[in-house]
């Protein structure tokens, strides 16, 4: 009589593939921790205060970017959650959060961590004090598109794909920006605003780069 083949386990500690829950975890753990440190923990955040939002722990109002409020309510919080706050939980949060690990973390190794770090209070800055004037309570996918153009500009001529588009990436912002325009019926304004601050840190990174002698430079 043939012997039973072994068990693999217990059913409720297998996936498919035959690999243990605890070599998965293992696995997801290891992907995470991979993430370059600013990017984890920017992409980490944002997609907590979304579910903080989205079981109403926290309301918009507590989150917003308030000139006031950030600076005689020294509510220091404000840039940080006005510019982490991405709305409601929906399919577009996946969408935003692949362009942060996509160029963000390729943005985070050209410059490494601590530049990456100077770069984005810069860019955080500019964009609050332009929302500060254009009444913006958020200015998330305005941070999301500055850096994909500076991200896109160390490499104008690489080839990417976009929605199974192939094209340039110095192209990409704009071709971003038409797409978020078609699917939202509305002015991209937030974009082309982040567009424009990323294509000026970029020109403002360049010529300081050439004043160093060629040593890679963050505005």
């Amino acid at each position: 009589v043939q012997a039973a083949p072994a068990a693999l386990g217990p059913p409720a500690m297998r996936v498919r593939g035959g690999r243990s829950l605890d070599e998965l975890t293992a696995k997801v753990k290891a992907s995470y921790l991979s993430i370059t440190p600013i990017v984890r923990g920017w992409v980490t955040a944002t997609v907590a205060i979304t579910l903080l939002f989205a079981i109403g722990a926290v309301t918009p109002e507590l989150l917003q970017f308030d000139w006031a409020a950030a600076t005689s309510g020294l509510q220091l919080w404000r840039p940080l959650t006005g510019a982490l706050f991405v709305g409601q939980l929906n399919p577009q949060i996946l969408m935003r959060c692949y362009y942060w690990l996509t160029y963000g973390q390729e943005l985070e190794r050209a410059l490494g961590t601590l530049s990456f770090a100077r770069a984005m209070a810069t860019l955080i800055a500019l964009l609050c004090y332009a929302a500060k004037w254009l009444r913006w309570p958020f200015v998330a996918d305005s941070l999301i598109m500055a850096l994909t153009m500076i991200s896109t500009r160390l490499h104008p001529d690489a080839r990417v794909s976009l929605f199974g588009i192939p094209l340039k990436n110095k192209y990409l912002p704009f071709v971003m920006i038409i797409s978020n325009y078609i699917s939202q019926q509305k002015p991209p304004v937030q974009d082309a605003l982040g567009c424009a601050v990323g294509f000026a840190w970029s020109l403002l990174a360049k010529l300081k780069e050439r004043e160093l002698g060629g040593a890679p430079a963050s505005a």
